[in-house]
């Protein structure tokens, strides 16, 4: 994954570094069989295979979040942002088919193309905004928890995923009107079954090279064009206010309040640290308090001169009656035991004791919900990681000074081929980091495996 992302922040980087220059001939030859392999390695290899693995594990957050046991507002966030993966996965994937001749050729397929990428977007865009909500979420419950109690309930999560869907809806409409498909006769020399001379220049050596290693086929092709909608929506620059909308501002969300989360779970652990050293000095109060009461118990006129008045409570506890010798060596204290007939009798704790157990189920509660928030921090840092290469190509494809050559374009589409690769492994991990940073979705999981309803 590493590699991955180090990959495409080195393309977004590398093309935005390219200079103005007039590639020779051998330059556009060689950086068009660069994008030839980037384009069948992503699309027809590597592409299915995270779509694939996206779509399984995608299905498994989706049981074991709906399961009863798992139903909180962040939870149900996280199930509408496994839908949402899930058939973004389900589209990308039918997507890829395109990379074939005879999905490409096909009327009913190509006729489907550009509905089928403005729902991926929609998917992709439905996605980051519902990140985005329960981070904010996260940050609201942990930084002011009773406000959360009356602002963060299951009801309000649902109303606000559905404004969500319907917002997006509203905002992707006009892509799907935004491309029509033209049906063209040419001929098309084909490799490994994938269209090698698509977006190519009008290089004869090129095409002679490729014969080579390939045929020529005659057939009915489609080629999806721009309408005249699109050509207005770019006058009032609807592009750009589409991508602040749905990409730009997420994205500044995320990283404010994750840097909030982040700071919160520093400070966290710092009194959490604090709150245990506290708890093990009490828990060594009360067993050196128990070794007292035993010495005193086994040497009852041997005077003790290091005795405290909390002894002294103890032993008077001791002449009321209560055996305490067979309770505290041995540690088999009740909480607010009753007598029983057929036992000795037990007793109630102390102030101290009382104050160490509830510490251990106060200590126990931070915890969990420190692993929540590590949790959702990382799906946060994982789709920051993926998604800002994106924003920094479209910036590049808005801003290059030579971005209309045909040298540029074509890197574009290799970084293009790489970062929509880096959105569909984003789509497949969380079930990996939900596995690994969320204890109750492990016991889930392995419950719902050995079918223990």
């Amino acid at each position: 994954m590493l590699r991955v992302v180090f990959l495409l922040f080195l393309t977004n980087v590398s093309t935005y570094a390219i200079s103005c220059f007039n590639a020779t001939h051998a330059d556009l030859i060689s950086l068009q069989k660069t994008y030839t392999l980037v384009r069948i390695t992503c699309t027809q290899f590597l592409s299915p295979i995270v779509c694939i693995t996206g779509i399984f594990t995608n299905i498994l957050n989706i049981a074991v979040l709906a399961r009863p046991r798992m139903r909180s507002t962040t939870n149900i966030y996280l199930l509408a942002l496994a839908v949402c993966d899930l058939l973004y996965g389900l589209i990308v994937l039918i997507i890829s088919f395109r990379i074939y001749t005879i999905f490409g050729h096909s009327y009913t397929y190509m006729r489907l193309f550009p509905y089928l990428i403005a729902t991926g977007d929609l998917c992709s865009h439905t996605a980051s905004w519902l990140t985005c909500s329960f981070t904010v979420e996260r940050f609201i419950a942990i930084s002011s928890p009773i406000l959360a109690r009356r602002v963060c309930t299951p009801e309000r999560c649902k109303c606000i995923i559905i404004v969500l869907c319907l917002c997006n809806i509203l905002v992707n409409i006009p892509e799907m009107f935004s491309r029509v498909m033209r049906n063209t006769q040419k001929s098309n020399s084909t490799w490994l079954g994938v269209d090698v001379d698509k977006y190519v220049t009008n290089s004869t050596s090129y095409q002679e090279t490729e014969m080579q290693h390939s045929a020529i086929v005659h057939h009915e092709s489609y080629q999806l064009i721009l309408t005249s909608l699109t050509e207005w929506l770019r006058k009032i620059g609807w592009p750009v206010i589409l991508v602040v909308l749905e990409v730009i501002l997420p994205l500044l969300i995320l990283i404010i309040f994750n840097a909030l989360l982040i700071r919160f779970v520093v400070q966290r652990s710092f009194v959490q640290a604090t709150l245990q050293t506290s708890i093990q000095r009490k828990h060594s109060d009360v067993a050196l308090s128990t070794r007292e009461i035993s010495y005193t118990n086994e040497h009852p006129c041997t005077p003790h001169s290091g005795g405290s008045s909390r002894t002294k409570r103890f032993m008077e506890q001791h002449d009321r009656g209560i055996d305490r010798q067979n309770v505290w060596p041995h540690h088999n204290i009740e909480l607010f035991g009753e007598r029983s007939p057929d036992r000795k009798p037990t007793v109630k704790l102390s102030h101290v004791q009382q104050g160490h157990t509830a510490g251990l189920v106060v200590h126990s509660s931070v915890s969990e919900r420190h692993r929540i928030t590590i949790m959702l921090i990382a799906v946060v840092l994982v789709y920051i990681v993926f998604t800002l290469p994106s924003v920094m190509l479209y910036l590049v494809h808005e801003t290059h000074p030579c971005r209309t050559t045909e040298y540029v374009q074509i890197q574009l589409r290799v970084a293009g081929n790489l970062i929509n690769l880096g959105l569909a492994i984003n789509s497949s991990l969380n079930f990996f980091l939900y596995s690994l940073l969320s204890r109750r979705f492990r016991t889930t999981f392995h419950t719902l495996l050995h079918c223990k309803y």
